[in-house]
């Protein structure tokens, strides 16, 4: 467990700016494979913060989220810490007439493909659940490869289909 931050307290501010929507494919991926790292508050954690995006307004306090996830300070920020350093949240803390606040930055999670091949990552998630539960999201995240060698390609091309005015091609 994490030791407290000394300015941390549940009145301490934060902002989650806004991100991109995650795709059902990163929501996949959060689920199978960065969730048997972090553990289901970190993942909870995560879930929370993408709730309390926004572009402006009043800043949260630690409060919400402790009271959201019905956890204590020193709890949150183990969680924090967890999706630091698998790389889901950059955390900066900032100073202002108001008093010292973080912000939040929620990062989307890798693709399967990237995160498999991550060394760190990939072993710990090895560790973390197992070899045969390895093989089975390795599997699950393998995209198919079909036996092509006695097909003939037939697919059709662009300008088969799609016909361009000459004189709206600027380049080639």
């Amino acid at each position: 467990m994490p030791k407290e931050e000394p300015s941390l307290t549940p009145k301490t501010g934060f902002i989650v700016p806004k991100m991109l929507p995650l795709s059902a494919a990163d929501q996949t991926v959060l689920a199978q494979l960065y969730l048997p790292l972090t553990g289901p508050l970190a993942y909870s954690l995560y879930a929370a913060l993408q709730g309390l995006q926004r572009d402006s307004g009043p800043r949260e306090t630690h409060a919400t989220l402790l009271s959201s996830l019905n956890v204590d300070l020193p709890t949150v920020l183990t969680a924090r810490q967890k999706l630091e350093a698998t790389g889901l949240l950059r955390t900066y803390r900032q100073n202002d007439p108001s008093g010292e606040w973080l912000l939040y930055h929620l990062q989307a999670p890798m693709t399967a493909a990237q995160f498999l091949a991550d060394d760190l990552l990939s072993v710990l998630l090895l560790d973390a659940v197992g070899e045969s539960r390895f093989k089975q999201l390795a599997a699950m995240f393998t995209p198919a490869t079909p036996d092509l060698s006695h097909a003939t390609e037939v697919t059709a091309n662009l300008l088969s289909v799609f016909h361009i005015d000459s004189e709206k091609v600027t380049h080639t």
